[in-house]
């Protein structure tokens, strides 16, 4: 089949959740000798990424189009100048990537697919009219980041605000975050069929009306191929903990630090003892300014970004990822399991994938005495964290290897060619 792939990002090894998963699907589908047609529909840092990095991916594609969407019309002048867009607004307010369907269209009556899988909300909406059939498959909940970080501000330590720009920025974001609910529903409804990465968002989506949507698993191509137990110390002169593993100013590793700091680290020093553990945060970026008194705690170690994650993961005693907000899944905590790491994550992060067990193959807690419970718990039993490094990697091949999750959009792909030509 000649599939044309569209998605917002540059599919690349070790960089984030989208990249990585789009990445791992790409590499399968050339794999089997289908015919890649990349179309990168993005903003102006991914734009820049792709067209410095595409050869880094060029191997498994046909052909590269990057599409560089335009900048968001200011909202509020916008409203101001024509108020009738308040109630029913042009749909490039919402996903200024609208306006790059009459480039795109014309693009694939060049490229003639035979299919078009699209990863992501934005790189959906300039294909959605074309009459080739479509996949889509979305990570996140477009709308969850840009309210979490509204609603949830004392969890993600920012300043509270009172002032009249900050008020009318709150309502901004959820006027915005209505519609595009609202623009989920119709995208996937125009697709052919798709869903979710996630569970809980599949789920979400078909309850309020995407009837088509289902859970597809996630795709991580395997970083841990030779993995033996055996190779593993466990008896390390120091408890070591990784945590973050992302950009530090992100709403997902914001809430996890002040979690961290503020819920945890004091019981793991009165559990463990002050001299017998260290916090290595991994990721690049700068904590807010309620955090900065952390930075120099001696337990913490500010590591900033580092070039191989997964040596982190393979010393590390636990991987220590604690999301205290509900806002979909990580695909880090996947890399981890993929490492056969002994991963304790906070009970939001295990919603969107069932297939995470407490104590079976990994340790979940739904708050701070439970979380560094389980730290405990796991500093005293080397037969607990054997027992959790060895699960964690046979959840992720039997869960989310590509050899196990990829078939399955490569036969739903399949379908879509099949029933457009009535077989």
């Amino acid at each position: 089949m000649r599939i044309s792939f569209f998605t917002h990002c540059l599919p690349l090894r070790d960089s984030h959740g989208a990249a990585e998963t789009c990445y791992s699907v790409i590499k399968f589908l050339a794999s089997q000798n289908h015919e890649i047609i990349l179309n990168i529909v993005a903003d102006d840092k991914e734009f820049n990424i792709s067209q410095n990095n595409s050869a880094k991916i060029s191997k498994y594609c046909k052909k590269i189009n990057l599409y560089k969407i335009p900048k968001r019309k200011n909202l509020i002048k916008n409203l101001l100048t024509n108020p009738i867009n308040f109630f029913f607004p042009n749909k490039s307010l919402i996903f200024p990537s609208y306006d790059l369907e009459s480039n795109v269209l014309s693009d694939l009556e060049i490229d003639k697919p035979d299919v078009i899988f699209i990863y992501h909300w934005i790189a959906a909406a300039p294909v959605l009219n074309s009459k080739v059939p479509k996949l889509l498959i979305t990570g996140d909940l477009v709308h969850m980041p840009f309210e979490t970080r509204m609603l949830y501000r004392k969890k993600l330590g920012l300043d509270l605000e009172f002032n009249p720009g900050f008020i009318i920025k709150f309502l901004g974001v959820f006027w915005l975050g209505y519609h595009l609910r609202k623009q989920m529903i119709y995208m996937l409804n125009k697709a052919d069929d798709g869903g979710s990465f996630g569970w809980h968002d599949a789920n979400w989506l078909k309850k309020n009306g995407a009837s088509k949507s289902k859970y597809f698993k996630t795709s991580l191509v395997d970083t841990n191929p030779e993995f033996d137990i055996k190779k593993y110390n466990f008896n390390n002169n120091k408890f070591k903990i990784i945590t973050a593993l992302s950009n530090l100013e992100s709403t997902s590793t914001l809430s996890g630090m002040v979690f961290l700091f503020k819920e945890v680290l004091d019981k793991l020093k009165s559990n463990i003892g002050e001299k017998n553990f260290e916090i290595h945060v991994i990721g690049k970026g700068n904590l807010p300014s309620s955090l900065k008194k952390y930075v120099t705690d001696k337990n913490v170690i500010m590591r900033g970004y580092v070039e191989d994650i997964n040596k982190e993961f393979d010393t590390a005693d636990v991987v220590l990822i604690p999301t205290a907000v509900f806002l979909g899944f990580r695909c880090r905590i996947l890399n981890s399991f993929a490492q056969g790491a002994c991963t304790i994550i906070h009970q939001n992060d295990a919603i969107n994938q069932p297939e995470i067990k407490n104590k079976i193959n990994c340790l979940v807690g739904k708050n701070g005495e439970e979380v560094s419970n389980l730290v405990y718990e796991a500093y005293k039993d080397i037969k607990l964290r054997k027992k959790i490094r060895i699960e964690a990697r046979n959840l992720y091949l039997n869960n989310f290897s590509p050899e196990i999750s990829t078939p399955v959009i490569l036969n739903k792909l399949k379908e879509l060619v099949l029933n457009k030509n009535g077989i």
